[in-house]
Order: structure tokens, then C-alpha cells, then sequence
């Protein structure tokens, strides 16, 4: 193998700042994992304090409570006045990590830790090419997804909004708009639609375990008259002809593989009417396939704990619903993530 001099007397030598900010990666997740334990950003729900109080009622060192809640203001997730000394919670923190909030994401920074957990293993997975479960298969997922499905609701409850938005001024008040939540999980994805109007009717399919998920949000959300459930795997399941006017695919294709998500949107584009619209939501890597790095790191997650996961581009994705006869093909207009996109198409009339 070629080596590569260096000079270690040549004045400009980089840094190696991005490999230290990879490694350092892990002391973010670290930090935040022990302040949501902690009940750090509970203790700042009322308002500013200072660390004195924030030790207080965590129970906690004052030194520990100084040094987590500077650190968790370098992340951004608190503010620190340097005058008062007073630390308050970023209006991200106040929505998402504090406890009795409707979308607090404790429970899935909890998941997120477990699921960390298997990264341990990518050298063997690499070695075998044998992931280190098989999530995407019906044997798995029955113990997976239940806490996972439940810690989600959270994560994706605005998008869910901004695609019942999008759809609030098609649906009819003559008859039912049919709905079908595909691998449903907690039902975030149509769970906002029903609560836009009660003519809104939706079949959630998901495996049994999930689906006891599906029923207590739905019941928490006062939306559970507008549900029926389709229990089992979808390549089990009948789903009709011309059925339905919208199928919602929330982060289902990229435990499915290539060639099973194709096999699932035929089988999602006879199920739709005429002039209906399928959403797909996903973690979208660009054309480069490299960016943005943390979808890139979401094809490790697939290789690690799926037999045949994997990720898409949005011309992909654009591409399998030309294939199938769909038009107007466009990203939610009002979507700004990070990494996930939501996709819209409509079938041709």
C-alpha cells in the first residue's frame, strides 16, 4: 500500500478537527441521555434558575449541575445570562425535554441509547455481512417496534401536521376520506388528519404488538372512532382495489429494501383511487450519496440491525412513483428538516 508523507515541519499541517469532532459526537449524546435522567431541563420548566437551584431539585453536585448545564448551553438547549448566572431552556428544549410535555422525547432518547447499543457490533457485522437482528422480519419487530413506535410520536408529530394541512382542503364533506396509515407505529402520520375532520376514516396496519401502540394514542388523541386495524405483515395483509384516497408511508421503506418497496408501492398503487395521493416520508441522502452525514450514518443503522435495509435519494424516490404512474411528484412545501423529507405524488385519474 502507497504511504502518504507528511512533513510533520511543514507549518500547515490541518488539524484533525473533523475526526475529533466525530469522536466527541458520542459526549453530546452522553450529556443530553444524563440531563434527560437527571431531570435537568424539568428543573428549568418554570422559568430561569441558576445552578444552585437546578442541584437542588435534581439531586445532584453543584459542580455537576455548573458544568452539564454549561455544556448543555454550548449545545443550544440552554441559555445562560451571564450577569444573573441564570440558565433557561431553548424553545426546543421546553417542547421536546421536559417531562409532562405532549412531545417530550425522553422516551426515545432512552430507545436511541439501546439502538446505540448495537453499533458495538459493526466490525462483526462488517466481517459476516449478518446484521445483528433482523427488525424488518416479523419475529423481531414484534419486540422492537412496540418502544420504538411509542418514542417516535414525538420526532415526527410536526411533519404529521404540515401533511394534514396539506390535505385539510381535499377532503370531501359528502362522504369518508379512506385513509390507509401503513406501518402505522403510534399513528402520528394520520392522527393529525383525523383530527381535521370526522368524515377522515383510517385503516392503520401495523403487526399486532404495534398496533396495542396505535390504539392508545389514537384513544389519547380523541381521534380513536375514526380507526380500524389491519393486524400483520402488509405482504399478508388484502389491501383492495381503488380504495383508498390517500396511503401514508411513514419511514417504512428503508427497512424494506429496494426490491420489497417497490413490491409494497404496486401493491400501495392498487389500493389507491384514481387521483389519489401516496405520502412517503424517509431519511433522503443526496445525489452524491454522502450527504447529509447523518443519513449516510442511517444506511450503517439499516446495515446493522435490518437483512436488506437501506436508504433513498429523492430522485429515487421520484423515480419509483414515475414508474408507477404518478404525477405531480413533489416535496411538502412546507417541509425544512434536517434529514427527512415527505414526498407526495398523486396517481394519474
Amino acid at each position: 500500500m502507497k504511504q502518504i508523507e507528511t512533513d510533520v515541519n511543514e507549518k500547515l499541517i490541518p488539524v484533525p478537527a473533523n475526526i475529533t469532532s466525530v469522536l466527541r459526537g458520542v459526549w453530546s449524546m452522553g450529556a443530553l441521555t444524563a440531563a434527560t435522567n437527571l431531570k435537568i431541563f424539568d428543573a428549568l420548566a418554570d422559568g430561569p434558575e441558576k445552578a444552585e437551584v437546578i442541584a437542588e431539585r435534581c439531586g445532584i453536585t453543584l459542580a455537576a449541575a455548573r458544568v452539564i448545564a454549561r455544556a448543555l448551553a454550548g449545545l443550544d438547549l440552554l441559555t445562560l445570562e451571564p450577569l444573573s448566572e441564570r440558565f433557561s431552556l431553548s424553545e426546543e428544549a421546553a417542547i421536546y425535554l421536559v417531562s409532562d410535555q405532549p412531545l417530550y422525547l425522553g422516551h426515545y432518547i432512552e430507545v436511541h441509547s439501546k439502538i446505540q447499543s448495537h453499533w458495538q457490533s459493526l466490525e462483526q457485522v462488517a466481517r459476516s455481512g449478518e446484521p445483528v437482528t433482523r427488525v424488518n422480519e416479523e419475529g423481531d419487530a414484534q419486540s422492537f417496534f412496540p418502544a420504538l413506535a411509542a418514542s417516535l410520536f414525538a420526532m415526527n408529530y410536526s411533519h404529521a401536521s404540515q401533511v394534514a394541512d396539506r390535505f385539510q382542503a381535499l377532503i370531501p364533506e359528502d362522504r369518508p376520506f379512506r385513509v390507509l396509515d401503513l406501518a402505522c407505529g403510534s399513528g402520528v402520520w394520520s392522527i393529525p388528519l383525523a383530527k381535521e375532520s370526522a368524515g377522515v376514516k383510517v385503516d392503520a396496519l401495523d403487526f399486532e404488538a404495534v398496533l396495542d401502540v396505535t390504539r392508545r394514542f389514537t384513544e389519547n388523541n380523541g381521534v380513536a372512532h375514526s380507526y380500524q386495524y389491519l393486524a400483520g405483515d402488509w405482504r399478508q395483509v388484502e389491501l383492495g382495489e381503488e380504495r383508498y384516497d390517500l396511503v401514508l408511508l411513514g419511514h417504512i421503506l428503508h427497512s424494506e429494501g429496494i426490491e420489497d418497496s417497490g413490491a409494497l408501492l404496486d401493491a400501495v398503487t392498487r389500493a389507491l383511487k384514481k387521483g389519489g395521493h401516496v405520502v412517503i416520508a424517509e431519511f433522503v441522502i443526496g445525489d452524491c450519496g454522502t450527504k447529509p452525514a447523518a443519513v449516510a450514518m442511517f444506511a450503517i443503522n439499516m446495515f446493522i440491525l435490518t437483512s436488506r435495509g437501506c436508504i433513498f435519494s429523492q430522485k429515487e424516490l421520484s423515480n419509483m412513483l414515475k414508474d408507477r404512474g404518478y404525477e405531480n411528484i413533489e416535496p411538502l412545501a412546507e417541509n425544512t428538516s434536517y434529514e427527512a423529507m415527505v414526498l407526495i405524488g398523486k396517481k394519474k385519474s
